[in-house]
């Protein structure tokens, strides 16, 4: 017994910062909630609760894949909402022209005070998951103690993050999902020496199914997948266990992983496929890196001028080529399908017309124009003051606060990665961070983007206190 209760003890004071960051994350997301104002919707934010009561009205709630319609978009997200929604389907079930009045008169009448009252409480649960994880994921790269409470607070309370719990956005999720199948596949790569090869290959299939939901959540990592698989076989070992079996043991974490993955996203496939839209799992490839490729020499110069005698501020004058490509991707044809091939072809064109290089340096300037706008994050991920408008809490210092903050962190990050570089333990979150800014550059105009790597980045600001040891944490699991 006095066995037990000192291993629990032991237990609960290794995981006592933890514990604590969360009930204070918990607290401030409480408090939060009752600060924010209401209807809680900005932006895109009606697409997503649109899309949202379209399923709930005709039945379609369960988060099941082979059941989500295709769209431009992943849809995941938009299922969970409409299972949170908690509205009753129509009878007899309507098409989708049908219930699009129904869903018309919804969205401009009840606000649903209901449906946001669950959605916080899921997404505060999201936020403090992603919390979790990111201490478990700083033991099993080796952080000790001091690391991963740096890492976790990091994760938990960096503003942008935080108050991402508090939108409709997918973002989070999507890190959730994310950050559960690097601990799995971390800890996968540095078994226990009471691990099995059974037990191995179920923990990378399983970090297989976290990844097939994430990327039916946002589309963002289907160009990562193969350079991960490659990665799995690859990804350095500090204890290696690899025998005269070399070749089987080497592949698999990504043979496990390709069945974790194909178990998910199978069932979509073919359903799409069924409906018309062929094997694919969202129309929004091509769409996406139009949109990130547009610049000012796609506007006719008297109407940005225009714009700007009408008091424009800098990030509207800067979407305004984004604005134009996508109003003119949705007008050149009426299906989805249709609309990628149309923006696959105009995308070609424009890099046989201006050449990698000369495309590669309009990406570079684009992507610090968004890193110096005055007000790129916490207006358009926080949206203090789009949200309350002139009875905003914050005032002219959110600006200086916001690029102070994310520079911050990226410098903390990039030091912390610097120290770790591509150890065997760390190479896999060192590899996904830097696909994450290098998609960025691909489509670098909308800073919520960027949420994804803050997780990441929080990690690496972990080892700055002190270096990663040799081995994994003894507690490296949430």
């Amino acid at each position: 017994m006095n066995g037990s209760q000192g291993r629990w003890r032991k237990a609960v004071g290794e995981r006592g910062p933890l514990l604590a960051l969360l009930t204070a994350a918990l607290l401030l997301h409480a408090l939060a909630s009752l600060r924010l104002p209401t209807p809680r919707l900005w932006g895109d934010e009606n697409h997503y609760l649109a899309y949202a009561l379209l399923d709930a009205v005709q039945g379609r709630t369960a988060p099941v894949p082979g059941t989500l319609r295709f769209d431009h978009r992943p849809e995941f997200g938009a299922r969970v909402d409409a299972l949170l929604l908690g509205i009753d389907a129509l009878h007899p079930t309507p098409t989708d022209e049908e219930a699009a009045p129904v869903v018309a008169r919804l969205m401009e009448g009840e606000r649903f005070p209901s449906f946001f009252t669950r959605l916080e409480g899921f997404r505060i649960g999201l936020a403090l998951l992603l919390g979790a994880l990111t201490w478990g994921l700083g033991g099993a790269i080796g952080l000790g103690r001091r690391g991963r409470t740096l890492a976790t607070a990091t994760a938990l309370f960096f503003p942008p993050l935080f108050f991402h719990a508090h939108a409709l956005w997918a973002e989070l999720l999507h890190a959730c999902l994310v950050g559960g199948m690097l601990l799995l596949l971390v800890r996968g790569l540095e078994p226990s020496s009471t691990d099995s090869r059974p037990c191995r290959g179920v923990r990378f299939a399983s970090a297989g199914v976290l990844l097939g939901f994430a990327l039916l959540t946002k589309g963002t990592l289907v160009p990562f997948v193969p350079l991960l698989l490659l990665a799995l076989a690859l990804a350095p070992r500090s204890r290696s266990r690899i025998s005269a079996a070399g070749v089987s043991e080497r592949l698999l974490p990504a043979g496990s992983l390709l069945l974790g993955l194909a178990l998910v996203l199978v069932p979509q496939l073919i359903a799409n496929a069924r409906s018309g839209f062929g094997p694919q799992l969202s129309a929004n490839r091509w769409w996406n890196l139009e949109l990130g490729l547009a610049d000012e020499g796609d506007l006719d110069p008297e109407r940005v001028a225009a714009a700007r005698e009408r008091g424009l501020d800098p990030r509207e004058e800067r979407l305004l080529p984004v604005q134009r490509a996508s109003r003119l991707y949705f007008e050149a044809a009426p299906t989805p399908l249709e609309r990628e091939r149309l923006a696959r072809e105009r995308t070609l064109h424009r890099l046989r017309e201006r050449g990698l290089w000369g495309v590669f340096r309009g990406q570079v300037r684009k992507l610090a124009s968004l890193l110096l706008a005055p007000d790129w994050s916490l207006d358009q991920s926080l949206t203090f003051r789009h949200r309350w408008e002139a009875t905003s809490p914050a005032g002219s210092w959110l600006p200086v606060l916001d690029r102070a903050l994310w520079w911050g962190l990226l410098l903390a990050g990039g030091i912390g990665l610097a120290r770790i570089g591509f150890r065997s333990r760390a190479f896999l979150p060192a590899l996904l961070l830097a696909y994450l800014f290098a998609a960025l550059l691909l489509v670098p105009f909308k800073a919520r983007f960027l949420i994804p790597t803050i997780p990441l980045l929080a990690l690496f600001v972990g080892s700055l206190p002190q270096r990663p040891s040799p081995s994994p944490s003894e507690d490296e699991t949430p």
